[in-house]
């Protein structure tokens, strides 16, 4: 049998937040340039909320990365979330 050694993930908001930070930009910056509410914003950082494929998308042209790093991230998030449950 194959085991494989899974560390706790952080939460996909972990990352936008460095972004940001090292950008300068606040939460408010980033919801006027995606043209969403600040609170959306903030349930991502705040990891009460996770990241959608259409937010992946838009947070990928704001950042300059590929929508699919961000997906990515989410799903080994939740990977690693449901794993430690078992």
């Amino acid at each position: 049998m194959n085991k494989t050694m899974n560390a706790e993930m952080e939460h996909p908001g972990v990352y936008i937040r460095e972004e940001l930070e090292e950008r300068g930009w606040s939460q408010v910056d980033l919801a006027y340039i995606l043209k969403c509410p600040v609170q959306s914003i903030n349930l991502i950082i705040s990891g009460r909320r996770g990241i959608s494929t259409d937010m992946a998308r838009a947070l990928g042209v704001a950042f300059d990365v590929s929508a699919e790093l961000l997906i990515n991230l989410q799903r080994m998030y939740d990977l690693s979330r449901s794993e430690t449950r078992a």
